[in-house]
């Protein structure tokens, strides 16, 4: 039986609803986050790209040139073994501190500190907690938030949304 991926867990909760987002934003997210990985891979590529996904691009070379992140992992598979299972964003060293980091080419909705609790929960070392929004906010057009601060709550958090969702697979609740 396969575990659990963490974004499902969080949408069986009901702590994460994409339902407002049209397939033309799903797709532009996918786009810039391949692109952004493949520039993190030193990958060299052609592309034509439309205004806002060439827009984000350059907002996440933004960061990386402002912030002089080192990356340790790139769309890392990470488990709590026999529990649940995800990809994360990014591991990075920012000033010195290792962390996890997602990137949404959109905002960095209330769910976004819960799923990065999960993935830092998979680790054996504290891990410090970033979201990047390439929604063109901010003097370069990125917003960089720590979530560091409240990785206790978080992390509770993100055990009762696993609670609910398995509540709900259990019992035949939801589709997954």
């Amino acid at each position: 039986m396969s575990l659990p991926r963490v974004t499902d867990v969080l949408k069986m909760a009901g702590m994460m609803d994409l339902a407002w987002c049209t397939e033309e934003d799903r797709e532009r997210g996918t786009l810039v986050h391949r692109l952004c990985e493949l520039h993190d891979r030193t990958i060299e590529m052609e592309v034509v790209l439309d205004d806002i996904a060439g827009k984000k691009y350059q907002y996440y070379l933004n960061f990386l040139e402002d912030v002089k992140p080192k990356i340790r992992a790139i769309e890392q598979e990470v488990e709590k073994p026999g529990i649940y299972a995800g990809r994360l964003d990014r591991v990075m060293e920012i000033n010195g501190v290792t962390g996890v980091l997602d990137i949404k080419s959109g905002a960095l909705y209330p769910y976004v500190p819960i799923q990065l609790a999960a993935y830092a929960l998979t680790f054996y070392k504290k891990m410090a907690r970033w979201g990047l929004s390439l929604s063109g906010t901010g003097e370069r057009g990125y917003k960089l938030v720590d979530y560091t601060e409240n990785a206790y709550e978080h992390d509770k958090t993100w055990w009762s949304a696993y609670d609910v969702a398995r509540f709900r697979r259990e019992n035949g609740l939801c589709k997954k």
